[in-house]
Order: structure tokens, then sequence, then C-alpha cells
């Protein structure tokens, strides 16, 4: 029975994962069209930013494979009025998927590696640059031109900073009053040195945030070099801990 209840957690992220890919594929049907009748602007992205932002465990890039391969063959049905050849799906949806695989690897990158939560700004950049080059990689995949116009990038960059925007504004406000969300528990979390690892992670992104707030606030000099001795101290037994997990 133990051994059924292992094996049945095992299942949990794979499962969770397609449920999230389902759910940004199902978002991104709500569109508007912009430039020519193929190019649109889906909420899939916004439902996809708000998983990665809220959900300690989501899992960025295998959801933005199942969202990108599923917001293909959609748009193509749809294109279609019906069911077509594996050829016209990949002609038809080809650059929603490219802008889907653009979009999560870019904010994949930022957020695990570019510290991009530790302040609202940087945040907030984060959400936007991935949106802006993906719109445009996409947008150039359609048009097939070498250059774009100075309008088209423009309105791409205004449509990156609405939607980042929106994203941002439920973000704050689910971080200032709170929503219950899945927390899909980690099976490699049995291991003492990895739960010691994710608890300093999270104590080293506060101690962060915490000297930026203090150097915000207007703290003197000695404060403010304790807060950073502090954080630094954090960081380096994170790492220490993750060699050994």
């Amino acid at each position: 029975m133990e051994r059924q209840r292992q094996e049945s957690r095992k299942l949990d992220p794979f499962v969770y994962t397609l449920i999230y890919g389902l759910i940004v594929i199902a978002g991104a049907q709500l569109r508007i069209h912009m430039f020519t009748k193929n190019f649109v602007v889906s909420a899939g992205v916004i439902l996809f930013a708000l998983f990665m932002l809220v959900l300690d465990e989501f899992s960025t890039l295998p959801v933005v494979f199942i969202s990108a391969v599923g917001v293909m063959i959609t748009r193509a049905f749809a294109v279609a009025g019906g069911l077509v050849n594996p050829d016209a799906i990949w002609e038809t949806g080809m650059p929603e998927f490219v802008f889907y695989i653009a979009y999560g690897v870019i904010i994949y990158i930022f957020f695990h590696y570019g510290k991009a939560q530790t302040s609202y700004g940087k945040t907030f950049i984060a959400l936007a640059i991935p949106d802006f080059a993906a719109n445009v990689l996409e947008m150039y995949i359609r048009s097939g031109e070498s250059a774009m116009p100075v309008r088209v990038i423009g309105v791409l960059f205004l449509v990156a900073l609405i939607r980042s925007g929106i994203i941002f504004a439920i973000y704050w406000m689910i971080l200032k009053y709170g929503l219950p969300v899945v927390r899909i528990p980690r099976s490699e979390e049995e291991n003492p040195a990895v739960k010691e690892a994710f608890a300093l992670a999270k104590a080293s992104d506060e101690a962060q945030q915490l000297a930026v707030d203090l150097k915000q606030a207007g703290a003197s000099a000695e404060i403010l070099e304790q807060a950073d001795r502090l954080a630094e101290e954090i960081r380096k037994a994170m790492e220490v801990k993750e060699q050994e997990a």
C-alpha cells in the first residue's frame, strides 16, 4: 500500500503539468486579431505567466512545450474549420508554436537565473521583455519580411506592456490579498539536504528583498551593511546545501 502511494505521488507532477498546459491552451482560444487575420493576441500567455509566478512547483518548460503544441494544433483546426493534415498544422500553427517556445524559454531564464522576483520593477521587466521578443519573432515569421515598420514594432511593444501590466496587476493583488493555490510536493523533498536547500533559497530571496526595502526606506549604512552580510551568508550556505543535495 505504501509503495502504491509513493508511485501515485510520482505521477502528480506530470498530471498537474498536463492540466496547466490544457488550461493555457484553452485560454489561448480567447484572442483578438492584429495586423493580419492570423496574428492574434491571446489570454493563454497571461494564464501561463500567472501560474509560473504563484505556483511553487509549476514546471515552466514542460508546460511551455505542451501549450505550444496544443495551441499550434487548435489554431490550425480553427483556421481550416475542421481536421487538417499534419503539414497544414505545422504551416498554419508554427508561428504561434515559436511564440510560446520563445516566450517560455526567455521568461524561464529571467526568473530562474536572473532573480526577477527580487523587486517589482525586475518582475515587470522580466514579463515584458519575453512578451515583446516573442511577438516580434512571431510577426517576423508571419510577414516574412527582413524589416518591420516602426509602427508595427511600437504596437508590439505596447501590446507587451499592456499584457505584462495585466499579469503584474493580478500577481500584485495575489501577493497583497492572498489566494489559495495548489502546492505540488516534490518527492525529492524527502531528502533533508534538498529540503534545507529549498528553505535557504527562500531565505536568500527574502534577505535580498529586505536589503532592497531597507535601502528604499533610507536605512543607515550600518544597517544596510548588516543586511547585505546576512544575505551573503545565507547565499553561501545555500550553495553548500545545493552541492550536498
